[in-house]
C-alpha cells in the first residue's frame, strides 16, 4: 500500500523534472521504469518495473473511477484496448485548480519529463483511473484532510468539477506535501547524525579512558623496572 503523500513525492523527487528523455523503448536505470508515460505514472505508483502500459494496466494495476471521485495522485488517460503506442496517454493527477482546470504531472512524447502541466480541462477521451493498492485506507489522517479539501460541492454538465472551494491553490497543497516529507526526513537524518556523534564521543570516551590505563600501567612498569634494576655502584 502507497500513500498519496508519497506519490505525489514520488512525482519529481525520483526523476527530476526535466531530466529524463521520453523513450518506449529506453528503461531508466536504476529504477528499470520505462521512461515513457505509462512508466512514469508506475514510477509515481511505485507499482513495480513491469507495470505495463496504457492497454495492460487498465485492470490489473488499475482501474476506472468516476470524474467526481479524482484525488491526489489518481491519474487521467486514453487508456485500455487499442492505445498501444502513440494512441494512449496517461498522466498523473495531480489535484483541481478550480473551474475544471487541474494539475497533472506526465511524461510526455518528443521533450524531457517529468513536466508539470495546468491544464484547462480533463483532455477529450480521457478517462479517471485509480492505482489498486492505493485508496482512502491507505491515506493518513493529514492527507485525508487534504483530500476533502480538495472535494467540491458541484459538477458541471460533463460530471466534472466546476468549483475549487478554498483560497489557497492545489500547488500550495502538493508543495505542502513535499514540504513535510522532506522535513520528516530531515528530522530523521539529523537523528541518525546525532546518534552517530553520540556513539563516536562515547568511544572517544572509552579510548580516552583506556589511554589514561596505559599511562597508569606503564608508569608501574618503569617504577617497577628502576626498583628491580641491579645497582652497579661500589
Amino acid at each position: 500500500m502507497i500513500t498519496r503523500e508519497d506519490i505525489l513525492w514520488r512525482t519529481n523527487h525520483v526523476w527530476a523534472e526535466g531530466s529524463v528523455p521520453y523513450s518506449q523503448s529506453a528503461v531508466h536505470q536504476p529504477d528499470g521504469y520505462r521512461q515513457d508515460c505509462s512508466g512514469y505514472v508506475s514510477l509515481c505508483w511505485d507499482s513495480g518495473p513491469q507495470g505495463g502500459n496504457t492497454v495492460t494496466m487498465v485492470g490489473p494495476v488499475m482501474h476506472e473511477i468516476s470524474p467526481v471521485d479524482l484525488a491526489p495522485g489518481d491519474a487521467i488517460g486514453r487508456c485500455g484496448p487499442g492505445t498501444e503506442g502513440d494512441n494512449g496517454h496517461i498522466q498523473l493527477f495531480e489535484g483541481w485548480a478550480g473551474d475544471g482546470a487541474l494539475y497533472i504531472w506526465e511524461q510526455a512524447g518528443g521533450t524531457w519529463g517529468p513536466q508539470r502541466r495546468w491544464l484547462s480541462a480533463i483532455p477529450w477521451g480521457y478517462k479517471p483511473y485509480r492505482f489498486n493498492e492505493v485508496g482512502a485506507e491507505g491515506m493518513s489522517e493529514r492527507e485525508a484532510q487534504l483530500a476533502a479539501t480538495w472535494t467540491t460541492s458541484g459538477s458541471d454538465q460533463n460530471g466534472y468539477p466546476s468549483g475549487f472551494p478554498e483560497a489557497d491553490s492545489v500547488k500550495n497543497y502538493s508543495n505542502r506535501f513535499i514540504e513535510e516529507r522532506m522535513n520528516t526526513r530531515m528530522d530523521q537524518l539529523a537523528a541518525s547524525v546525532r546518534a552517530g556523534f553520540e556513539q563516536v564521543e562515547g568511544r572517544m570516551r572509552s579510548l580516552g579512558a583506556l589511554s589514561e590505563e596505559l599511562e597508569v600501567l606503564l608508569r608501574r612498569l618503569v617504577r617497577q623496572h628502576h626498583t628491580d634494576a641491579p645497582d652497579n655502584e661500589g
